[in-house]
């Protein structure tokens, strides 16, 4: 946006109301940001805490005598000791948290009042001038109105004589008093319009070179501050973060010979073959008894994909149209929306790699533009504009947008209880069968089209280390689009789902190919 567009903004009427929004919202992100660190802080502590109880536990319970000691018993009395070690960083950098949480919400408040002050004056100021602009807007009224009744009167048309009681007639020619009267009043109007013409430009001309410059550059600076509070305590939490995890690291793994054998410096000491003979030795030669090879225990049955057989063509539709309605008008074989399938295609073709893919959304102005004219049936790529190509996010944010405005969203309102439920389940392949029938029961085209986004998810995922998409981040962003708001009340459910389907998806859907 130019700064001429931008000082014409700052320059109306409505720059109060935008500014004030401007700085109530760094405010609110302040506040928010605060209520990270608080929780975060909860977290760390209770950590630390729940750590420290696990390594006395543990202490005592591999010292018990029919754990196996050796070279393993001392392994693990060291790491429990690094561990405890480790857990005294993890609850200084809790306070720390709690301290800056505390620090946050005390500025947020401070912040808070400079706003409402800043706010009072700018709209006392535009108040007054907007008072003075309605009197004379009245003024001129008020002039206009006599001096038409004085036109009348001076044309002697009788509509402009007074019907009072103190008139019988109004054929009469008007008096001289009644004139004088008239002419009085004319002039006393015209006065006080011509007054407060003045006066209002005066108060305008006032607000827009000094008054709503001075506000303008107190809410800047306001805005400015707030920013860069945050951002200060943005790196702040950064470095400790990076501080806390580095501390962990050296006690964990060192780099020196100061801090004494890491982790897996004291694993690699367990010898299990002499703790063996050791172990044999101590009880001597009469339980020196040969050992029974131990057979693998089984691993769980996996579970075979389930076949899923198509009755009739699956349906869906385009934006703000029912699935089922779209997939049948447009006649897809694979029984998806052409819209999906294309955009999914060029996804998988061009851009599984880009950092931030989903997260980071394109401009909506741009989405907007391209969601009005797509048309429904197959997506020809010449015919498309040249955004939608060309930029990775301008394509993921559409897809996104698609599934938005599915009039019942991709996971229906009456099998949103059974996802729902599925989240809940502790065990990770309990959960993922519940899930897949879940899936299985979902109508044809909701099935068809899930597992083309679900397929498409898992393929972001194994290039994770490009795009810094993993599946819970997915999950986390699709989860609300796919399960809807309105349907669950329990954010969390929303992305254990979406992140069992992504992490099982051979598991839960066939192979197109």
């Amino acid at each position: 946006m130019s700064s001429a567009r931008i000082e014409a903004i700052l320059q109306s009427d409505s720059s109060t109301r935008i500014l004030s929004e401007r700085a109530k919202q760094g405010i609110s992100a302040l506040r928010e940001l605060s209520s990270f660190l608080r929780k975060r802080a909860s977290l760390e502590d209770q950590y630390a805490k729940d750590a420290q109880r696990l390594r006395r536990q543990a202490i005592e319970s591999f010292a018990k005598a029919e754990v196996k000691q050796g070279s393993f018993g001392k392994c693990m009395r060291s790491v429990l000791m690094i561990e405890d070690r480790a857990m005294e960083n993890t609850a200084g950098f809790a306070g720390y948290l709690h301290e800056c949480a505390e620090e946050c919400q005390e500025v947020a408040r401070e912040l808070e009042k400079s706003r409402k002050t800043i706010k009072e004056a700018s709209t006392r100021d535009d108040r007054q001038v907007l008072d003075d602009e309605s009197a004379r807007d009245k003024a001129i009224a008020k002039y206009e109105s006599v001096a038409e009744e004085w036109a009348r009167l001076s044309r002697g048309d009788p509509a402009s004589r007074k019907t009072s009681f103190a008139f019988k007639s109004n054929a009469k020619p008007p008096s001289s008093k009644q004139i004088d009267d008239v002419r009085a009043r004319l002039d006393a109007a015209q006065a006080d319009r011509s007054a407060r013409t003045a006066h209002a430009e005066r108060a305008r001309d006032g607000l827009q070179r000094t008054l709503r410059p001075r506000h303008t550059a107190a809410w800047q600076d306001l805005i400015s501050q707030i920013d860069s509070y945050i951002s200060a305590q943005l790196a702040r939490y950064g470095l400790q973060l990076e501080e806390q995890h580095l501390k962990a690291a050296q006690v964990i793994c060192p780099t020196d010979s100061e801090h004494g054998p890491g982790v897996r410096d004291h694993i690699k000491m367990i010898d299990d073959s002499i703790d063996l003979t050791q172990f044999i030795l101590s009880q001597g030669s009469s339980l020196a008894i040969p050992l029974e090879p131990v057979s693998q225990r089984n691993g769980p049955a996996q579970l075979a994909p389930a076949t899923r057989t198509a009755s009739s063509p699956d349906r869906r539709s385009p934006f703000c149209m029912p699935l089922s309605d779209l997939i049948e008008l447009e006649g897809n074989p694979r029984g998806i929306p052409y819209l999906v399938e294309f955009l999914i295609g060029h996804i998988d073709a061009h851009y599984l790699g880009i950092q931030g893919l989903y997260r980071i959304s394109a401009p909506l102005p741009a989405i907007q533009s391209i969601h009005d004219d797509l048309p429904i049936g197959p997506l020809i790529p010449q015919d498309l504009p040249s955004e939608l190509l060309r930029d990775p996010h301008v394509g993921a944010s559409l897809l996104k947008q698609y599934f938005r405005e599915l009039p019942d969203l991709l996971i229906p309102a009456e099998h949103c209880g059974n996802f729902a439920q599925t989240s809940h389940i502790a065990d990770e392949r309990q959960r993922r069968i519940a899930l897949h029938q879940a899936i299985n029961n979902l109508p044809d085209a909701n099935y068809s089209t899930l597992r083309s986004l679900i397929q498409h998810l898992a393929k972001v995922i194994k290039l994770s280390e490009q795009n810094l998409m993993t599946a819970d981040n997915l999950a986390i962003i699709w989860g609300p689009t796919l399960l809807g708001d309105r349907n669950l009340n329990d954010a969390e459910a929303f992305s254990v789902v979406i992140e069992t389907a992504i992490q099982n998806c051979g598991l839960i859907f066939e192979d197109e190919e």
